[in-house]
Order: C-alpha cells, then sequence, then structure tokens
C-alpha cells in the first residue's frame, strides 16, 4: 500500500469509490483517506493515469460550447489578484494560455508551463512551456506572482511541486495563489461517489483547508488568506453525474442549467464549506533558509 502523498503517513482507510463519468471511464477507482492528515487521495497513480486522447479530447469537448464563459473567469481571475503589475507572473498547468494573454494585457511579463499544452486547441500563446513546473528549471526567486489553478489535485507528489514553486517565488514580496476542489465541502459529503470534482483518475488527491495550509506552511510559505469559491458548478454537475450513472436521458452541460444549484452553493460558501477554495500566500524568506531553519 503506498504512503500518503502528503504526510507519507502508512495508515489510511477505504474511502470513496467512484468512476469518471465525465471523462467516460468505465473503471472505478478507490481513493483512501489518510488517517493521519486526512487527504483523500488515489494509490499508486502513477499506475492508473489517464489517456492523453482522452483527457484533450473531453477536455476541448467541456469548454468548447462554453469557452467564452471560461475566459470571462480567466480575466476575473487577473483582476482580482491583490497585486498590481509589473512583474513577472507564471501560471502553473496553463492549458492553452489564455489566462495568461489577460494578464499580460493588465501588464504582467507572463511565462506559463503545462505538459500536455502541445496537444490544445485553439492556439497555444508563445510563452507556454510544453514541460512540468520542474522540468522548466527556472531560477530562484525570479517570479513575483505563481498561480496555480485547479492543478495541485492532478500531481502525485504535492510536497515536491509545491517545493519548487517556493524555490522560484520571489521571498517577502513574491505572492502565490492556489486553488483546488474541497474535499470536506458540503457537495463532497453529501454527493458522495457522484460528487463532481472527484474525477479520478485525474485528481490524484482531494485536500481540504486545513490540510493544505498545514503543507504550505511545511515548505516554507505563510498563509495569508483561504477564500471559499461561492459558484462551483458542483451542485447540478453532481446530479449530472448521478443521473448519467443511473442511465437517465438528462444532461446538464449548458451552463444555464448550474444557475439551479447556485442558491446551494451560495450559501455553502456563507458557511466555508464550499467545493471550491482558493489559498493566498507569500514566502517570508527564501525556501532553503526556511528548510535550514526547520531542521536545525
Amino acid at each position: 500500500m503506498s504512503r500518503c502523498p502528503n504526510c507519507k503517513s502508512e495508515r489510511s482507510r477505504p474511502d470513496v469509490a467512484a468512476r469518471c463519468v465525465r471523462r467516460s471511464l468505465t473503471t472505478e477507482y478507490q481513493y483512501r483517506r489518510c488517517t493521519a492528515c486526512d487527504l483523500v487521495y488515489l494509490p499508486d497513480p502513477g499506475e492508473l493515469g489517464i489517456d492523453e486522447r482522452v483527457y484533450i479530447s473531453t477536455y476541448e469537448d467541456e469548454w468548447g460550447e462554453t469557452r467564452d464563459l471560461k475566459q470571462r473567469f480567466e480575466e476575473y481571475l487577473v483582476k482580482r489578484l491583490p497585486v498590481d503589475p509589473p512583474g513577472r507572473l507564471l501560471d502553473v498547468g496553463c492549458g492553452t494560455g489564455s489566462y495568461l494573454r489577460f494578464a499580460e494585457q493588465r501588464g504582467w511579463a507572463v511565462a506559463g508551463v503545462d505538459p500536455w499544452s502541445h496537444r490544445y486547441r485553439p492556439a497555444i500563446h508563445p510563452a507556454v512551456l510544453p514541460v512540468d513546473l520542474q522540468s522548466a528549471k527556472f531560477e530562484s526567486g525570479s517570479f513575483d506572482v505563481v498561480t496555480m489553478w485547479w492543478v495541485i489535485e492532478h500531481y502525485p507528489d504535492p510536497v515536491k511541486t509545491l517545493a519548487e514553486v517556493a524555490r522560484i517565488l520571489k521571498p517577502k514580496t513574491g505572492l502565490f495563489v492556489l486553488s483546488t476542489d474541497n474535499i470536506a465541502s458540503i457537495e463532497a459529503r453529501l454527493f458522495g461517489r457522484y460528487w463532481h470534482h472527484l474525477l479520478p483518475p485525474e485528481h490524484v488527491c482531494h485536500f481540504n483547508p486545513e490540510n493544505l495550509s498545514a503543507l504550505l506552511a511545511r515548505v516554507g510559505f505563510r498563509v495569508r488568506a483561504v477564500k471559499h469559491v461561492p459558484v462551483t458548478a458542483g451542485v447540478m454537475g453532481s446530479v449530472h453525474v448521478y443521473a448519467t450513472e443511473q442511465g437517465w436521458p438528462l444532461t446538464f452541460g449548458h451552463p444555464l442549467w448550474h444557475i439551479l444549484g447556485l442558491p446551494f452553493e451560495l450559501f455553502f460558501g456563507l458557511l466555508r464549506k464550499s467545493g471550491l477554495f482558493v489559498v493566498y500566500c507569500d514566502l517570508p524568506e527564501t525556501a532553503e533558509s526556511a528548510q535550514a531553519a526547520k531542521a536545525a
């Protein structure tokens, strides 16, 4: 049995088992819950994987008719950054690089990494590197802002990834913003195996605000704020997953369907139990000095 990707504990118990209806996969994947840190994760994710062609084609299908909505949301995310340009901004897991385009228009010098970016359509932003974060080999302390929008759940080794972000972010003045789904949310507890954001085997690790904040502190970050996203598409998305598994001829793909779930999602957000959350961090000192201080 594999260790927890977060705390490396070998103590875990079976949790939810699910298949990925959104990717039309029939295989059922068994998650485990770490009894030490409460992370929900897929054991041995390297042996599971997902066919790249399936991921890319369904990614494009999902965003095909809602591409304008996605781009408006990305523009909103750029405007909501609590710091202003000029400076260097890196987006990790940037897809087509459309977020980078909005950041560039706002005055940021941009870069992006995504190992699958060469397969996306439409055209990729020229600042996107088709590699993972570690392979990009950026200089230490070279970015003013690093963003990671709904990406950390894909990494089988989130500790290594976040430590690399800490290395390349400017200490004291840099900002790191990441978002992910919330396994402790009301949505996740209510819908269980049908939860819209489970998405196995792509989503390897499911965090909650507490254990992700603890991990960030462990690699040297200082958490400044945790914000719950009020609109998650999780309620009607989960209803769609349930209906599909039951064989019901119902579809909820159009964005207007999600308005039906909006009052519930807003209420869950007010309770700070939303299905998605965003963490804002800075780096009070260099990653190397923070690790040396902990070792001492």
